[in-house]
């Protein structure tokens, strides 16, 4: 298997136009794409600027869109695909108080889920296009809000434990894989059980 690191800002659509039609001549189908570019927003409504307010929707909601308008046509062609989105439980319980993330990061990942919903119907019956809400983490992004909280950052989670981002790679690899496939527009919750409803 071989692998092709890319660099590129995902804000930036004439960037992800760019890379796109480089992947698509150089190995000539995108069989599967993975967005999972994000950036927290810790400042509430009272302390955020606009700049700020803009790179966090520009990062985790443009960016999505930018990297499925530069690969979905490839797979529209081909009569096949498959999207994952990554959103976060925070798109519809809205950010507690010890969230690394406020309303901005909220706002736009609740923009991922209806931007999933839509490309569900748009692109189907042959592109899937499904979202990932992942729960608490442990990568290095929360680390330090989690050792400040200890023990009590577990309490609410049914399975008493973070999730890893081995958690999450396992459900991307089963969207991205399962066949047959009936399943398009879903959010997936991974989050312990934190959220059930």
């Amino acid at each position: 298997m071989e692998a092709w690191p890319l660099e590129a800002d995902v804000s930036d659509f004439a960037q992800a136009q760019a890379l796109g039609r480089e992947v698509l001549e150089r190995w000539g189908q995108v069989d599967v794409l993975v967005n999972n570019a994000g950036v927290a927003q810790p400042k509430g409504l009272l302390d955020i600027g606009e700049q700020e307010w803009d790179r966090t929707i520009a990062i985790n909601l443009k960016g999505v869109f930018n990297w499925c308008k530069s690969v979905a046509p490839a797979m529209m062609a081909r009569g096949a695909g498959r999207i994952v989105n990554i959103s976060s439980v925070s798109a519809n319980s809205g950010a507690g108080p010890g969230a690394v993330s406020k309303f901005a990061y909220c706002a736009a990942k609740a923009g991922v889920l209806g931007l999933t919903r839509g490309l569900a119907r748009e692109l189907a019956p042959h592109v899937t296009v499904n979202a990932i809400c992942p729960g608490l983490i442990h990568p290095d992004l929360t680390h330090e809000m989690i050792a400040a909280q200890g023990e009590a950052i577990t309490r609410p989670i049914p399975l008493a434990r973070l999730g890893t981002p081995e958690d999450i790679a396992e459900v991307v690899a089963f969207l991205a894989t399962v066949t047959p496939c009936f399943m398009t527009g879903e959010a997936i919750d991974v989050d312990g059980g934190q959220w059930i409803n």
